[in-house]
């Protein structure tokens, strides 16, 4: 590959990635500039104020926003997702209890 072509993918590489970041950037304050808070739309009428403590505190909503920020654009660069807890499927199921033979 001639040094110019080279030069050029890695211009374009990294200008991609820089739209990228901004593009999440956008999306964070857009979904947190709406009305309420993420929390709001899971609460039911039969949850007492220590469930919907628990719904804010699970979703990271009483932290600074500059660290939900920060742990949002962790969570795309890693691919990870804050929302599910550790050893359940996307469902919220258990893996254990789907396959309760294994």
């Amino acid at each position: 590959m001639p040094r110019i072509a080279a030069k050029y993918l890695a211009y374009r590489l990294v200008v991609s990635y820089v739209t990228v970041l901004l593009i999440m950037t956008l999306l964070f304050v857009l979904v947190r500039s709406t009305p309420g808070s993420l929390v709001d739309g899971m609460v039911t009428p039969g949850m007492s104020a220590a469930d919907v403590e628990g719904l804010r505190e699970q979703w990271g909503v009483n932290e600074p926003l500059w660290r939900q920020y920060l742990a949002f654009m962790i969570n795309y660069q890693t691919g990870s997702s804050a929302s599910r807890r550790p050893g359940t499927s996307r469902c919220g199921r258990s893996s254990s209890d789907a396959y309760p033979g294994r």
